[in-house]
C-alpha cells in the first residue's frame, strides 16, 4: 500500500473516531439539557438556568466540531 493512502486512511480512522466520541456527547448532552429543564419547571431557576446554559455551551462545541470533522472527511475522499 503507497504510503499516502495509508496516512489518508489514518487520518479518516481519527476523524470517523471523532465523530463518535461526538456522538456519545450528544447523548450526555440531551440528559444535561433534560435535566436543566425539569430543574427550571421544578422552580429551581437558578440551578437550572446555569445547567441549561451548560448544555447550550457543549451543544454548540460538538455541532461546530462534527461540521469541521465532517468536511474533513470529505476533503480526504
Amino acid at each position: 500500500m503507497k504510503p499516502e493512502k495509508k496516512e489518508n486512511m489514518m487520518e479518516k480512522q481519527k476523524y470517523v473516531a471523532i465523530l463518535a466520541r461526538n456522538r456519545q456527547l450528544t447523548k450526555v448532552n440531551m440528559i444535561i439539557l433534560g435535566s436543566g429543564l425539569l430543574l427550571t419547571l421544578a422552580g429551581i431557576e437558578e440551578i437550572g438556568s446555569i445547567i441549561v446554559w451548560v448544555g447550550i455551551a457543549i451543544f454548540l462545541f460538538t455541532l461546530f466540531s462534527n461540521i469541521t470533522t465532517k468536511t474533513m472527511v470529505r476533503k480526504l475522499k
